[in-house]
């Protein structure tokens, strides 16, 4: 990062790297350009860990006046290792300040990290990339763990989708979580689906294939919604 800021300013690194495929920058600052699954995302990934952030120093003040967005550095230990290795480097950088509305975190002290990388150094955090703050990512964390089991056992499913929340509503009345479903299908308010799915140890079901998928009529929603009793501006979440 800091060979970057060398040669482009600040304020227009992040323009530059988010215009990357995804993991192919030289920082992993950048926004997705592609959608992928959690599968397909961690097959791309080579190293999956936890990383621990004690002390966050100030290297530049961020100015807003003179749109500098200024510069943070940390030093992190890795306290586990979902996949591959742990670094070689052990320093992870961010904004001071940003902005504008969207990847907008900067970091802080005493606050774990989930890190998803294909490089072996010059780490940083913009908040919409590949670094997530650890107490978000607890599900993600949890369907990474399923996914690398040697063996998933899978079962078959068959009910609603309800895209907001990742809501899925099986025949048999149950409600959970269908985690990864979404990139795979439709963009549809509500989804009749057919999936392969593993079951994991908080009840959601980390989805693996989708087999069949029909989007529902406005009358065949508001039905649902009735008998679900679910509100236009309700968003149920299940599990957490």
């Amino acid at each position: 990062m800091r060979a970057l800021r060398e040669k482009v300013p600040m304020h227009r690194l992040l323009l530059v790297v988010t215009t990357a495929v995804y993991f192919a920058a030289a920082t992993i600052t950048a926004c997705p350009v592609y959608v992928y699954t959690l599968a397909q995302k961690i097959e791309m990934t080579n190293d999956i860990f936890i990383i621990e952030v004690d002390d966050v120093e100030v290297v530049e003040q961020a100015d807003k006046a003179s749109d500098n967005y200024g510069l943070r550095r940390a030093a992190f230990k890795v306290v586990d290792v979902l996949k591959g290795s742990e670094p070689s480097n052990n320093i992870i950088e961010s904004f001071d300040e940003f902005f504008h509305p969207y990847c907008n975190s900067v970091l802080k002290a005493n606050t774990r990290y989930l890190v998803l990388s294909n490089q072996t150094e010059g780490y940083s955090y913009s908040g919409c990339g590949n670094i997530v703050v650890e107490s978000k990512a607890k599900e993600m964390i949890e369907a990474i763990r399923t996914s690398l089991l040697v063996h998933k056992p899978t079962e078959m499913f068959t009910g609603i989708y309800i895209r907001d929340g990742e809501q899925f509503i099986g025949d048999d009345g149950t409600r959970t979580k269908a985690i990864d479903l979404w990139p795979r299908i439709s963009n549809s308010e509500m989804t009749r689906v057919f999936i392969e799915a593993v079951p994991m140890p908080s009840g959601r079901l980390l989805v693996m294939n989708v087999f069949d998928e029909t989007e529902l009529s406005a009358d065949e929603v508001a039905v649902v919604k009735e008998q679900a009793g679910i509100m236009d501006s309700q968003i149920f979440v299940a599990n957490n």
